[in-house]
């Protein structure tokens, strides 16, 4: 499928750009050990934790494949029949003006239109469903995977932040000796 359509150029590699580095920032930092051994976070662990975990502000922030995300919003259109901008915001974990402007996106493209506009909340409102074209992509979609929910995030973030929040205990000799010591080595 070619992805054309004015959102922000989708890049020529298949994920929407990058616009800020996540990762450059941060530094592993030591810490200090306390009396159980176990390491206490410096400040320095956590530098570039608030950035890592910021939600994306645009789709261009999102930094995994374009086509995952669309087919995420596709098949939960699809399986739903109808999804309102909040129910997509609280199934894929994306702030407001990410879904919206996904939403806008896949419409241009005629993937889904309008149904209905619920209360006085402006496009907030707007009930989406998919079009003949948008239904047809969503069964392939469904062909490669069944999955619909929260928007993955790069294995790189990921494994960052959990490194960010580990805390290191260093064992000592003795612990070692004891944990082994039913073992004949």
């Amino acid at each position: 499928m070619a992805t054309t359509g004015s959102l922000k150029q989708l890049s020529n590699t298949g994920t929407f750009a990058r616009t800020r580095s996540t990762t450059d920032s941060l530094k592993p930092g030591t810490g200090s050990l306390n009396s159980a051994g176990m390491t206490t976070p410096s400040i320095l662990r956590f530098e570039g934790m608030a950035e890592l975990l910021e939600p994306p502000a645009s789709l261009d922030e999102l930094d995994i494949k374009q086509n995952m995300v669309i087919d995420i919003m596709l098949r939960l259109t699809y399986n739903e029949g109808e999804v309102s901008v909040s129910r997509a915001e609280e199934i894929m974990k994306l702030p407001y003006r990410v879904v919206d402007e996904l939403l806008q996106w896949l419409q241009q493209e005629h993937m889904v239109e309008v149904a209905k506009a619920v209360g006085s909340l402006g496009r907030r409102g707007y009930v989406y469903t998919l079009t003949d074209l948008g239904r047809q992509r969503a069964k392939e979609a469904l062909d490669r995977t069944l999955y619909v929910g929260p928007t993955p995030v790069p294995l790189e973030k990921y494994t960052q932040s959990v490194l960010n929040q580990a805390t290191i205990r260093r064992l000592t000799r003795g612990e070692v000796q004891d944990a082994l010591r039913h073992l004949i080595l």
